[in-house]
């Protein structure tokens, strides 16, 4: 968390020092271009620095946490095995330990800090903003009026995204499914079982071919619209302080401030639509483990004697924790 708050803190400094140097290069006054030029390198430094550390202790934080939940889970495992068949309850629960929870610890952290990041960032350059919205010459001179201009957009745009992708998050949910399965398959055939034919292999990877088809269909119109969306909300506040610098009102050092601040701004507000993606596929995770985690906390030696009922398996999986 701190160094969250750091990296804020120098992405906050680095706005400011934006209008200054630009400033300068309109018109040199007091500051000189060695100590702007001091300056930049310092905060730069610092943010590569914070950055590397930063990546360095997710990972660390994400191995220790994926050890704890292996460890949790393979001890369940273990302790009901004899009891009951984990193999004829849900799908592929080797994947599902091995993989999901992976891949769980991973985005759980990623998205977590990411969002608290951008909270942060959006509370800093929020007071930039409407410091910087008294200053640019907008109709009507509503107070903050930069500010609802990007949460207006933000909010439509959030809105949008999930409208086009919001089918990605059970394709993922599938495709983790069918390709469990084909692996499923192909371990019978290592083991030389009869029931294994090039038909049988065909099909099961016929079924991951097709899921994987329409994923790239969502992903497709999620990414044209993601870019499109972030495209135009780059040029947005360059072309709402523009008229201001033509007529003299601001410099061009407020100018390149406010395009920044608002990028800034824009970019946290935009979490969910820049993480859609990620937000989706762990959301597909969560699906399967607790899938996996209803199961064995409901193992009873009776269920060995009973197949699973068609469909109990997607009535858990409904629950999203």
């Amino acid at each position: 968390m701190a160094m969250v708050f750091a990296g804020v803190y120098l992405t906050v400094e680095l706005n400011h020092w934006n209008q200054r140097f630009f400033d300068f290069l309109q018109k040199p006054g007091t500051n000189s271009f060695s100590n702007l030029l001091l300056q930049f390198l310092a905060m730069a430094g610092g943010v590569v620095s914070l950055n590397a550390m930063r990546i360095y202790l997710i990972q660390l934080l994400q191995i220790r946490w994926r050890a704890y939940l292996t460890e949790t889970t393979t001890g369940r495992w273990l302790a009901v095995r004899k009891q009951v068949s984990l193999a004829r309850l849900c799908d592929n629960p080797d994947q599902r330990v091995g993989e999901d929870v992976r891949d769980f610890a991973r985005l759980s952290l990623d998205l977590t800090l990411g969002f608290l990041s951008e909270v942060t960032t959006l509370g800093s350059f929020a007071v930039i903003l409407w410091n910087l919205s008294r200053i640019i010459p907008l109709p009507g001179q509503i107070p903050g009026s930069l500010i609802w201009i990007c949460l207006v957009y933000s909010f439509f745009g959030t809105w949008l995204i999930h409208k086009v992708g919001r089918s990605l998050i059970q394709l993922d949910f599938d495709q983790q499914k069918t390709e469990g399965n084909f692996r499923h398959e192909l371990h019978r055939l290592r083991a030389n079982s009869p029931e294994v034919t090039r038909s049988s292999l065909k099909d099961s990877f016929e079924k991951i071919q097709d899921n994987f088809l329409k994923i790239m269909l969502t992903q497709r119109n999620i990414n044209l619209f993601k870019e499109s969306y972030l495209r135009i909300g780059a040029v947005f506040p360059y072309l709402l302080a523009t008229p201001g610098l033509l007529a003299g009102a601001v410099t061009l050092g407020t100018l390149i401030q406010v395009g920044k601040a608002f990028q800034q701004f824009h970019a946290s507000l935009s979490f969910i639509v820049k993480s859609y993606d990620q937000i989706a596929y762990w959301r597909s995770v969560v699906r399967r483990l607790h899938a996996l985690e209803m199961e064995l906390s409901h193992a009873d030696p009776e269920d060995e004697m009973s197949p699973a009922k068609p469909g109990d398996e997607r009535d858990l999986s409904e629950e999203v924790v």
